[in-house]
């Protein structure tokens, strides 16, 4: 699958949060020396990982994990580091998740 980054927002320590509209998914790169847990998913140093998103299109259903959350067309993100909380804007989905 082509990969189509839309957005990148960072995490305040220099990881990157990517949402990619063309795979519907949320990828985190890992730019720290140790391994990390972001949302749920365990990240490498250096690895790139989808963090959320199914990679297939839909409208997620609430309880469940971010990996396992559909989104259509995910675009602009926002992170609360005082939470550890992502916001997602699932664009043709018309909605804002976390």
């Amino acid at each position: 699958a082509k990969f189509r980054p839309d957005f990148v927002e960072n995490d305040g320590n220099d990881n990157y949060f990517i949402s990619d509209s063309n795979n519907d998914v949320i990828w985190f790169y890992n730019r720290s020396v140790s391994p990390m847990t972001v949302i749920g998913t365990t990240v490498n140093p250096g690895q790139l990982k989808i963090i959320a998103g199914t990679g297939a299109q839909g409208v997620g259903t609430n309880n469940v994990a971010a990996t396992e959350y559909m989104l259509y067309d995910p675009q602009g993100l926002a992170w609360d580091p005082n939470r550890g909380d992502l916001y997602v804007s699932s664009y043709n989905a018309h909605r804002i998740v976390r």
